[in-house]
């Protein structure tokens, strides 16, 4: 999922700091080469008078926890503890799935224009040809939809207020993780795997501290979270669904508390 704006990570209000103070050597170098080649590359396009009739998209394929919840990595993470790398832990924290999207698309995009709603990596390929006025192809199959009327500043009344995701860990590891994720709630269905689900509120929880899965209090949201995660499964034709048809909801002791 993205949201459509840059996203900086900093120091909390209660003082504490979400990102590591350090982060992998080979990481920075990478991170300082990308920002100072997309800095060429916006300049070239002014120097050669092609801004205003270039869109530029800038995302990732994923985020990365860089100590965030004990572990490094994206959703194939492994816990560390004193600089010692342990087993995998299969996650889909807001460290790992949200990225940053910005777009630069003068004309239209007033800079500094922030969009509230989520968008996922999915929607790249209708909204690309949502700015350009280009149909679709005749055989165009694909769950995304076009955000380039929010671009636009249009409303989409219909727009969904959920995120679907998943992720497949089979290198060095095996999992099958399903997401849905709201302003508010994200539930995490780990298939095959026993006592692994998670469920945090984001508003009241945003680090994602307290799995809340097995909360009585919150079962009812739980339940109706997972009413429409297995919808959308259906609606693609989720091959685990099969595999782990006969646990809907799992029970046994909270993980994580």
């Amino acid at each position: 999922m993205a949201d459509v704006v840059a996203v900086v990570a900093g120091e909390e209000d209660d003082g504490v700091v979400r990102e590591a103070e350090f982060v992998e050597p080979r990481k920075q170098p990478a991170d300082v080469t990308v920002d100072r080649n997309l800095g060429r590359l916006l300049a070239k396009l002014d120097e050669l008078k092609l801004a205003d009739n270039t869109i530029v998209l800038y995302t990732s394929d994923n985020g990365y926890n860089v100590g965030h919840h004990g572990i490094h990595g994206k959703g194939n993470g492994n816990w560390i503890a004193g600089g010692v790398g342990g087993p995998k832990r299969p996650n889909m924290f807001e460290e790992s799935v949200r990225l940053p999207l910005l777009v630069r698309w003068p004309a239209v995009v007033k800079p500094g224009t922030r969009i509230e709603h989520h968008v996922s990596n999915v929607d790249t390929f209708a909204s690309v040809l949502g700015m350009l006025n280009v149909a679709p192809p005749s055989d165009y199959k694909q769950h995304g939809r076009d955000f380039s009327p929010l671009l636009r500043g249009e409303t989409i009344s219909d727009w969904p207020d959920e995120v679907f995701a998943q992720y497949d860990l089979h290198n060095s590891g095996l999992a099958f993780m399903r997401m849905i994720r709201t302003d508010e709630w994200k539930l995490v269905r780990h298939h095959m795997s026993k006592g692994a689900n998670e469920l945090y509120n984001l508003k009241n929880d945003p680090g994602e501290t307290r799995n809340r899965y097995h909360d009585k209090k919150v079962a009812d949201t739980r339940d109706a979270l997972q009413a429409r995660l297995t919808k959308w499964q259906e609606s693609i034709d989720d091959p685990v669904l099969k595999l782990d048809a006969n646990r809907a909801i799992e029970s046994g002791p909270p993980v994580g508390q």
